[in-house]
């Protein structure tokens, strides 16, 4: 016997029955809804087809089905489609790097059966009768006649459902649906020869007819999308790219409108990525990421697909050259159009006069001079009581109110003056530490438990703007804004869904009027980002996205009072150490770390 080896632990080698062997291999291929409608959708593009037809249910967890006019597929051919490694593209292994075709494996089709009900039906040109195939559990359950007109249709049911643990992974049906609809339109905006269509639950949530690229990317983001984008082109001996970046004004937190095309395929590409981020240096805000639709024709032999199951990841012989002539041809158009940076990118909040500033007319100043004043006198001077203190913020003047409940101080503040530090810190000397708290995080923190307060304690009323906004969404933010319809109106909230856009006519009474459009737009892409995190109510959210729009921003400088009353609040806060991003609000500098430093 080899040593390390017990005769229990020497099982007999098998070979996996093939459904087993099909649902090992599927989880490469299907991994949620979304893996489905890219692999039917690029099918249905193979086939020539000029009408595509989506439909999902409950974000394609029920049912995805596609629908086209393409080439159909032969009766006889219909069984061997479902068959692992049956493929139409590929007739030899050199076919691998001369690619025109989006799906090439001929694992798509077998993965999708082995994990969900399909049903297919095809008709071919010429052909009298359509045929349709059924499979159920990754069984065949024969092929039969049928009605159908040219092409083919491939409806998948219920997926997962033999796979109960790896159903218990996918996410909810809203953030499965956008993960779909991202699907979508990549393939969409590749194709605008073709007429698409994609509905989610019987509604109708995209139609785009026929168009031209730029018509293309207006009818999927909406009509705004028309003056924000800016062309670029640029041919070389050995590539051609094109398409359009999205002016610097709508970078945006979030990602999302990034598209790298390569021959037709949608890629990921980090490098690439890198080089729009290059050229637009110095018109960006730090943390915000540029728009971009950009597409990259090279020769067939210069790039991999055959690298992952997704093909999203490629392989470009002399990246570098790509990458210098991307950030070349889109430097180009920025030079080109005359785009600049908004002059208030990067002025400092304190800077910014308030409203009532702005409107007031000019005083001269008075001076107050204290006759009692003895500049040798050695007790520590005594700050003025105060009730309220106003702190000027980019968004509006934010009150903050003393509470009235006196819980055990967190600071203790007798006597001490709090310093301000880089118009980022509050430095506070606590006997043998200092006290450094982030003005930001703190202030983020108290707005944070105040407002959530008067949303789900005080039940805060609703305030009407004088003029309806309008706030344009995509189709991943309609659907969201659907499910948490009622809980806004609850909160405050007065509007009316417009086809994808969203007319504002009250929010709730903490709300910044002045830039209602602005915050609410910023509610929705945070609560976006946030189901596939974690769970939080939508008081939660509104609370966390209003705080941190109006906490004080790092450069605005703050007095005496407003440092010791933001201190106060702050050890009043139910958790006065994390702000509400998770993030340590204060640390404690010991002088003993720096004494040894100085050593």
């Amino acid at each position: 016997m080899i040593s390390g080896y017990s005769s229990q632990a020497m099982a007999e080698i098998q070979k996996l029955p093939d459904n087993i062997a099909n649902q090992i291999a599927a989880g490469e291929v299907v991994q949620r809804p979304a893996s489905i409608v890219k692999e039917l959708l690029e099918n249905a593009i193979d086939s020539g087809a000029d009408r595509i037809e989506l439909r999902l249910k409950a974000g394609g967890i029920a049912l995805v089905s596609v629908l086209d006019n393409g080439s159909g597929i032969d009766p006889d051919e219909l069984a061997l489609a479902f068959e692992r490694h049956a493929t139409s593209k590929l007739r030899s292994a050199d076919d691998l790097f001369n690619l025109s075709t989006k799906g090439f494996r001929g694992e798509a089709l077998a993965s999708i059966a082995a994990v969900a009900d399909v049903h297919m039906v095809s008709k071919r040109e010429g052909v009298a009768t359509a045929f349709q195939i059924k499979f159920k559990g990754g069984k065949s359950e024969g092929i039969e006649e049928t009605a159908f007109s040219k092409g083919t249709s491939v409806s998948v049911n219920h997926l997962f459902y033999s796979i109960p643990a790896r159903k218990n992974f996918l996410k909810s049906e809203s953030v499965e649906l956008k993960h779909c609809l991202d699907e979508f339109q990549r393939v969409a905006l590749l194709h605008e020869e073709v007429h698409f269509q994609c509905h989610h639950n019987d509604a109708v949530v995209y139609d785009l007819p026929r168009s031209t690229r730029r018509q293309r990317i207006v009818h999927l983001f909406g009509t705004k999308y028309a003056e924000r984008l800016v062309p670029i082109e640029e041919k070389t001996e050995r590539f051609v790219v094109s398409g359009f970046i999205l002016k610097p004004e709508h970078a945006r937190k979030t990602r999302g409108e990034q598209f790298f095309f390569v021959n037709k395929r949608f890629v990921r590409s980090p490098y690439l990525h890198r080089a729009v981020l290059e050229a637009f240096e110095g018109l960006l805000l730090s943390g915000y990421h540029p728009g971009y639709f950009i597409e990259i024709e090279i020769d067939k032999s210069a790039i991999d697909v055959n690298i992952h199951p997704t093909k999203t990841e490629i392989k470009i012989d002399d990246e570098y050259h790509v990458f210098s002539v991307l950030r070349a041809a889109i430097r180009h158009s920025i030079g080109r159009y005359q785009i600049n940076a908004p002059i208030d990118f990067d002025l400092n909040p304190s800077l910014t006069p308030s409203y009532k500033q702005s409107i007031s007319e000019a005083k001269f100043p008075k001076i107050s001079v204290s006759s009692s004043f003895n500049p040798f006198q050695n007790e520590a001077v005594k700050t003025t009581d105060f009730s309220e203190v106003y702190i000027e913020t980019e968004a509006e003047q934010i009150r903050l109110t003393p509470q009235i409940d006196h819980q055990e101080a967190l600071l203790q503040l007798d006597g001490i003056v709090p310093i301000q530090w880089d118009l980022k810190f509050i430095v506070v000397p606590q006997g043998e530490k200092l006290l450094v708290v982030d003005q930001y995080r703190a202030h983020h923190r108290i707005l944070y438990e105040s407002l959530l307060k008067k949303m789900t304690v005080d039940q805060a009323g609703s305030q009407q703007l004088l003029f309806p906004e309008v706030v344009s969404l995509d189709a991943h933010e309609v659907e969201l804004l659907n499910e948490i319809g009622t809980t806004l109106i609850d909160l405050g909230f007065d509007y009316e869904l417009q086809e994808r856009e969203v007319v504002l006519k009250g929010v709730p009474e903490f709300f910044p009027v002045n830039e209602a459009s602005k915050v609410f737009k910023h509610f929705i892409e945070e609560t976006q980002l946030a189901e596939e995190k974690v769970a939080l109510s939508t008081a939660d959210l509104v609370a966390q996205v209003l705080a941190k729009h109006s906490a004080i921003k790092k450069g605005v400088s703050l007095n005496q009072e407003a440092m010791t009353h933001l201190l106060e609040e702050l050890a009043r806060c139910k958790e006065p150490y994390i702000s509400p991003s998770n993030k340590r609000i204060f640390v404690s500098i010991p002088v003993g770390d720096i004494i040894q430093k100085l050593h």
